[in-house]
């Protein structure tokens, strides 16, 4: 089974997005790495590399942090045009075109599997410098990011579907 996990960014006129992405092959990281904005000369160029990373990697599961506008944050988003909900909106879209099943998680489950956590685990490394690892490359905290959400699917919410 191969589960790619999102924490997404669609942010590319409101500031340079960074998604990082995990997909996990047989419960381990097999692959990692971030799509960034300014790679891309247009929103939706930037948009579109998400969706040729999910054919590329071919999941059978897509585990995304969903967007939530909580009350604190109200005032500093007028104006604003909600780019990562948009783009939310178009892996849920790919996802059903291309019958891949997705989960949406919220930003708090990341406290579940702090970077603690994940290095108790052996799931993150440290070296010297203090710098992360992950199945030996550097991580950003995008992709610890995407990496807690795919620890969190693997631990909670696929064992509860298997009961």
């Amino acid at each position: 089974m191969k589960i790619l996990s999102f924490d997404p960014s669609g942010n590319f006129v409101e500031g340079s997005g960074t998604t990082g992405w995990v997909l996990y092959y047989e419960d381990s990281i097999n692959s990692l790495g971030q799509i960034k904005s300014f790679d891309y000369t247009s929103q939706v160029d930037y948009w579109i590399a998400h969706m040729d990373l999910i054919k590329a990697l071919e999941p059978d599961i897509l585990v995304v942090e969903e967007y939530v506008l909580y009350a604190h944050t109200t005032r500093a988003q007028i104006g604003s045009q909600m780019e990562t909900v948009q783009l939310i909106g178009i892996l849920k879209y790919f996802a059903k075109l291309h019958n891949i099943e997705i989960v949406f998680q919220s930003a708090r489950i990341k406290k579940r599997f702090n970077n603690e956590i994940l290095l108790r685990k052996n799931i993150l490394t440290q070296d010297v410098q203090r710098r992360y690892y992950a199945a030996g490359m550097p991580v950003s905290q995008h992709i610890i990011d995407a990496i807690r959400h795919g620890e969190f699917y693997k631990t909670f919410t696929r064992k509860k579907a298997l009961k």
